[in-house]
């Protein structure tokens, strides 16, 4: 007897899987072409360069987390989610938004390997709201110091 749960377990995995790298190549697309903008009309050191990089990285890391035998911490897909959010929502009106495609498909593939994998749901929330509250906290800081009134 086929065991369907354990099947529609095996397929979240490779629809969370293949839905992490999406994100991360859309990151990629993204953050080149931002690059390619923004660096024509400002420096883009030490922001928005530094962000730029870190939402690159990010996506990557959860991207890479998620794969089967990854030693990377299986809390990455939930950081990843709230970074890439935060600085969504932070940057909405420069170039934030353009990542938000790329922190929803972070949150559903984060989704489909903590449920597929029966890790705790309320875990992966917590993380993804940490790290909103660290990212936040990060950005508005660096505002502050680098843009005082």
């Amino acid at each position: 007897m086929i065991n369907h749960a354990s099947q529609d377990h095996a397929k979240a995995r490779i629809t969370g899987r293949f839905l992490a790298f999406l994100a991360a190549a859309v990151c990629l697309v993204v953050t080149i072409r931002v690059w390619m903008i923004v660096s024509a009309q400002q420096a883009l050191w030490p922001i928005p360069g530094a962000y730029l990089i870190e939402m690159l990285a990010l996506s990557l890391l959860a991207a890479l987390a998620i794969q089967p035998g990854s030693p990377l911490p299986v809390a990455l897909p939930g950081i990843a989610c709230g970074g890439l959010f935060a600085f969504s929502v932070l940057a909405s009106f420069s170039v934030g938004l353009f990542y938000l495609p790329v922190a929803l498909l972070i949150l559903i593939a984060g989704l489909l390997f903590t449920l597929s994998t029966r890790r705790s749901l309320f875990i992966f929330l917590a993380w993804t709201a940490a790290a909103v509250v660290i990212q936040s906290g990060i950005i508005l800081a660096a505002i502050n110091i680098l843009y005082p009134n």
